[in-house]
């Protein structure tokens, strides 16, 4: 009988172009047709919060393969929404994410288009510009 031991898998967050430690825990929430979500909980020494994370700025979680040389996949890559500290003080620090998708979700759509919208007659760009009934696009 042959026993097959698995390293865990290395971590690594990226705040903009800062590759940083201390991570305790990251939680992704990857719903369907929606933007994903993540939290992540820091030891917050060194200091990584105000700099350099801080709101806005672009988040990365990736893990690797425990085996020497293993690749790195993307779990989740989005933007800071806001950051908080743990039971009021420095020592640990909560980072809310969204994905990528959440700039999608906030913009405000007045119509839409396409053969399976309110407007199916209505499935090219030139014929969406120049849709004078509903308006225009800007």
């Amino acid at each position: 009988m042959t026993i097959t031991y698995y390293q865990m898998p290395k971590t690594r967050v990226t705040f903009g172009t800062t590759v940083t430690d201390g991570l305790i825990s990251a939680v992704v929430f990857k719903e369907e047709n929606k933007y994903w979500t993540a939290v992540l909980t820091f030891s917050n020494t060194p200091s990584i919060y105000p700099s350099p994370a801080y709101n806005g700025v672009s988040v990365l979680v990736e893990v690797q393969d425990g085996a020497v040389g293993g690749a790195w996949t993307t779990l989740f890559g989005g933007s800071v929404l806001f950051s908080k500290y743990s039971f009021g003080d420095s020592t640990k620090i909560n980072f809310q994410c969204v994905g990528y998708g959440y700039a999608l979700a906030m913009m405000n759509v007045a119509e839409e288009y396409g053969a399976q919208s309110r407007n199916p007659a209505r499935d090219a760009i030139q014929g969406i510009l120049t849709n004078a009934s509903v308006g225009f696009i800007s």
